[in-house]
């Protein structure tokens, strides 16, 4: 039976943390690797570092290809309106405009390249709403779908989002009215969520169904969208307008999130992610240390028993079917918020490598995005399951295309922070002082970033922080091609001067083949050991027809910039990491090695 429910958020999280009342991490799972830099306690010293605005950046290297190829894909005749709301995802009312029109936003703001259609999609959508002001059927009280809250925020968001772009006050009076008429009225319903294992039944779905009524709820085979859904969309406007009945509501769903048993509900890994996300973004907004916590407790929970070793997904807790690109791009930004909020660099290696082999491995040759296998013990290979999910991966990959472009540049009092190497520019601000950066790298292929000082105007903080993985080897840093003194700490080399333009910074290390154990117990590590292949932030895989062995102590060297030989033995290995190679595809019977013995 589910527990009863609380009303105060914060005396829930204080009773679940300390009597540690999160039934799944009663065995704690393993945390992160230990980088070379160890963990670190949440910073509560300074203000995180942000972000550089969407608009601030440009890349120019393999990245822009993805931007751009994900972008031609969402301007396809199947995302253009009538189309759009005449196809819509069934039993999902708002889902796939709402991805759709945020997809669009951010790739806009991320390349400065104009949506052919993104005015028209918002001209359509108030001729296509009901009487309430919502798309799809008005939402009875004593029939809640969770499929409809777990839908519309996505236009919500979307809404504020292009609200605050472009000034749109018509676009902010939509999202008012859709906040009041599906969040709001659910308001006093999410105690009663169902989280009873008995009830919760998601079925052999491929696609989410509406699977019965327990209550006032008509429940979902994908477990937790109705949670997910209101909270990402609640925290979103308490960000940017707080107001009492919206704290009120918060409070409600985080407390009965907070009480779910993820792995007995099999919940979904997507609405899990969703909601550990709407938890840091209201950390950020309130500063409540327990809601990060709750946070870092689901991220471990969820690397720990539902990541994959190619570090994608499985799209249920307990059921490793196949990954949902859906849920790799949250955990992504998972894993960087959760690196902003405590310095912990853990969170940032895995980052890294969610982004290399699994964001971009999930992209295919027509810029969609698609599904894969989950690799065990039993089926030790990477093959494609669902060649593009149009109806929610590709327009969920290309906001996490743009969040990789925005997070190559983070500023903070103290300057700037490089946690991602990609080529590309970005104009860095502090209250009227300038610094204009371009990076150029070979990374991950090789250990090498130049980034010059294209522009620097006024006093700009002093302090430039490069990111060192702990797989980085004798790593070395030079200014104007002299050799410069760098402070390590917390996985960032820290250089320290008056930057003027001109100035050039390059950051040198090596790197290595190395065997990695198993990420947890779910992927069959239980049944006996096997290993992973990493070069750096890449997974290593084998394309031959037969299962081969290659123990963890094989000695295996580069070859070249895509092949690696495996010495004493005709074997090469090659990144699973792909740009948009049409080889990569269900048709042609696509199969990776990843899992060795």
């Amino acid at each position: 039976m589910p527990r009863p429910a609380i009303t105060s958020l914060a005396v829930t999280l204080l009773l679940l943390w300390l009597h540690s009342a999160f039934t799944q991490n009663a065995a704690k799972p393993e945390t992160p690797a230990p980088s070379a830099s160890g963990a670190s306690e949440v910073n509560s010293q300074r203000e995180p570092p942000r972000p550089v605005p969407p608009g601030d950046v440009r890349m120019t290297g393999e990245l822009a290809i993805r931007l751009k190829a994900s972008f031609d894909r969402l301007e396809q005749e199947d995302h253009h309106p009538p189309t759009l709301f005449d196809k819509p995802n069934e039993g999902w009312p708002g889902d796939r405009e709402g991805r759709t029109l945020l997809g669009l936003i951010y790739l806009s703001q991320v390349t400065g390249r104009e949506a052919q259609h993104l005015k028209a999609i918002l001209d359509e959508y108030p001729r296509r709403v009901n009487a309430r002001g919502y798309l799809g059927p008005i939402i009875a009280p004593e029939a809640i779908s969770e499929q409809a809250l777990g839908g519309q925020f996505w236009l919500l968001r979307a809404f504020h989002e292009y609200a605050a772009w472009r000034q749109d006050t018509r676009v902010l009076a939509w999202a008012d009215r859709l906040l009041a008429g599906v969040y709001l009225a659910a308001a006093g319903s999410f105690k009663h969520y169902p989280l009873d294992p008995a009830v919760r039944q998601a079925g052999e779905y491929v696609y989410g169904r509406e699977v019965g009524q327990s209550g006032k709820w008509i429940l979902s085979s994908d477990v937790g969208c109705g949670l997910a859904g209101s909270l990402d969309g609640l925290t979103e406007a308490y960000a940017r307008k707080p107001s009492p009945e919206v704290h009120a509501a918060i409070e409600e769903a985080a407390s009965r999130f907070l009480q779910m048993d993820l792995e007995a509900v099999h919940a979904q890994l997507h609405s899990t992610l969703i909601s550990t996300r709407a938890l840091l973004r209201h950390y950020e907004t309130t500063g409540r240390k327990e809601l990060l916590q709750a946070a870092r407790d689901r991220y471990h929970l969820y690397r720990g028993r539902a990541m994959t070793d190619t570090f994608e997904n499985h799209n249920w807790f307990g059921r490793p079917e196949w990954t949902e690109g859906c849920a790799v791009v949250d955990s992504f930004i998972v894993a960087v918020q959760l690196w902003r909020f405590t310095g912990d660099v853990r969170y940032l290696e895995d980052a890294h490598l969610i982004y290399y082999n699994g964001l971009c491995v999930d992209q295919r040759s027509n810029g969609g995005f698609g599904c894969d296998s989950c690799p065990s013990r039993d089926h030790p290979f990477l093959t494609i399951k669902t060649q593009e999910a149009h109806w929610c991966c590709t327009q969920r990959g290309a906001d996490g295309l743009a969040r990789a472009a925005q997070y190559c540049f983070f500023t903070d009092q103290e300057g700037v922070i490089i946690p991602f190497y990609q080529d590309g520019e970005a104009v860095l601000r502090w209250d009227g002082r300038m610094m204009k950066l371009r990076v150029t790298t070979e990374y991950p292929w090789r250990g090498r970033v130049r980034i010059e000082v294209l522009a620097s105007k006024g006093d700009v903080p002093r302090v430039m922080r490069l990111f060192v993985p702990s797989w980085a080897n004798a790593p070395a840093v030079t200014v104007n091609g002299q050799p410069a003194e760098a402070m390590h700490r917390q996985g960032f080399a820290h250089l320290s001067r008056r930057w003027q333009a001109g100035d050039v910074v390059e950051l040198a290390f090596g790197q290595n083949v190395v065997a990695k154990p198993p990420i947890n117990q779910v992927n069959g590590a239980a049944k006996g050991p096997y290993h992973t292949f990493h070069y750096g932030a890449l997974i290593l895989g084998h394309s031959g027809p037969e299962h081969v062995r290659i123990p963890a102590t094989a000695a295996i060297t580069r070859q070249s910039d895509r092949e690696f030989n495996v010495e004493g033995r005709r074997l090469i290995l090659r990144p699973i990491y792909h740009l948009l190679d049409p080889a990569v595809s269900q048709d042609q019977g696509y199969r990776r090695q990843v899992l060795f013995e």
